[in-house]
């Protein structure tokens, strides 16, 4: 049976009193100059004391459990430090669980109104950081606390406050709560999920992602085909698109320094072995002004034609899907600009230097490589306009036109 912690005497906690200063003969002495920083340690020793008896009377006054008395006299040295205490710092002390802790923030609270000069401003990161700490601990927050905080520009800590970040529902809140920064109009199209995520939310009727940020994720779990691996994707696309707008990448960044350099970061993201993303490297960039047919990289690969055919299907129809095709929205947009305005006589030459023109290459891309590269990974309208027929392996994104 564990011993129950005893409380130690009033008389001997306040026994510790500030002492007068001694005064040092030698000092007395006419012509003698004083030691002030020996005199400033003094005083400094003798202001933690009056401060420490300060907090004594005042906890002792409380009649607290002695666990939570031992926590503040062991870990609190003046009134100040403790007014500054809030809930996440409390539950990071050794031996205090969210009941102490609940206690003890009733008594800071009304330090805290009685002496409002004690309590310093807290920074936004602190205050946010200390309302999740305390509705996670099913602490009571009134709505127009949650609410003040939510009309904040939008931050990872703010995020967390949200119900499907925080998995609780919150019922007073709405979309009209919102930052405009959350961006809480913005169409689930838009984000760069999975199509099976994308329709998974639309089957729950979500269509836009302030009914997301609204909802606990736990309710979409729920959902069939809707797995942890999903949750996760969502986690993180949902808290970039609202940190970082809507331009930011999935993974690294495009590099638009050449088609050549456009095109490697663009295949090097998709989850391929390293060899088959050579593979599809090969095939679309040339090598000496010449493409590399399927039937030559068998050959050198000691693999068969059928083979490479299968794995560079498999790439293109990864690299189709919306998490890697969005990633190059504004090429997209810009070679469709250029195909709109020279109209649909336009050749693949021309197109291939007007494209180096507006990136500002040093070189055009090969026309018969940015044909490949168009009929594998290019929206519907451009592979329309400019005539390149259909096949099995030949299919637009998975997405709607960039």
């Amino acid at each position: 049976m564990k011993a129950r912690t005893e409380r130690l005497p009033a008389n001997s906690r306040i026994s510790q009193q500030s002492q007068e200063r001694p005064v040092n003969p030698d000092l007395e002495a006419p012509g003698d100059v004083p030691d002030t920083s020996a005199a400033h340690a003094q005083n400094d020793a003798g202001n933690k004391n009056i401060e420490r008896h300060e907090l004594l009377k005042y906890v002792l006054k409380a009649h607290l459990t002695v666990r939570a008395e031992n926590l503040i006299l062991g870990n609190v040295t003046s009134l100040r430090e403790l007014a500054s205490l809030d809930f996440r710092s409390l539950l990071a002390l050794r031996n205090c669980g969210w009941k102490t802790a609940r206690e003890i923030m009733t008594l800071i609270e009304n330090l805290r109104e009685s002496n409002p000069s004690l309590m310093p401003i807290p920074t936004k990161q602190e205050m946010l950081s200390d309302l999740r700490a305390r509705i996670h601990h099913k602490e009571s927050i009134s709505r127009e606390t949650l609410k003040s905080a939510l009309v904040l520009q939008p931050s990872k800590e703010s995020l967390s406050l949200l119900p499907f970040f925080l998995d609780k529902r919150l019922p007073f809140l709405s979309e009209d709560d919102l930052h405009p920064g959350f961006k809480a109009d913005t169409d689930v199209g838009e984000l760069f999920i999975s199509v099976r995520s994308g329709n998974v939310l639309r089957q729950i009727g979500y269509e836009r992602l302030g009914q997301i940020l609204l909802t606990p994720h736990s309710e979409s779990l729920k959902q069939c085909n809707f797995e942890r691996s999903s949750l996760r994707q969502l986690y993180d696309v949902v808290q970039d698109f609202v940190l970082n707008g809507p331009d930011s990448s999935y993974g690294s960044q495009v590099d638009y320094s050449s088609f050549s350099g456009m095109v490697r970061s663009l295949v090097t993201e998709v989850k391929l072995k390293k060899r088959d993303q050579e593979m599809i490297l090969m095939w679309l960039l040339p090598e000496e002004n010449n493409l590399v047919t399927h039937q030559m990289i068998a050959d050198r690969h000691s693999l068969s034609r059928t083979r490479i055919e299968q794995i560079i299907y498999k790439g293109f129809r990864m690299l189709r899907l919306p998490t890697h095709a969005k990633r190059l929205r504004s090429f997209w947009n810009k070679a469709a600009e250029i195909v709109r305005s020279k109209g649909s006589t336009i050749t693949l030459g021309e197109l291939a230097k007007a494209i180096a023109d507006e990136f500002q290459w040093d070189t055009s891309p090969h026309p018969a490589s940015l044909k490949r590269f168009i009929s594998k990974c290019g929206p519907e309208e451009l592979i329309e306009r400019l005539g390149i027929p259909k096949t099995k392996g030949n299919q637009p994104p998975l997405i709607s036109y960039l």
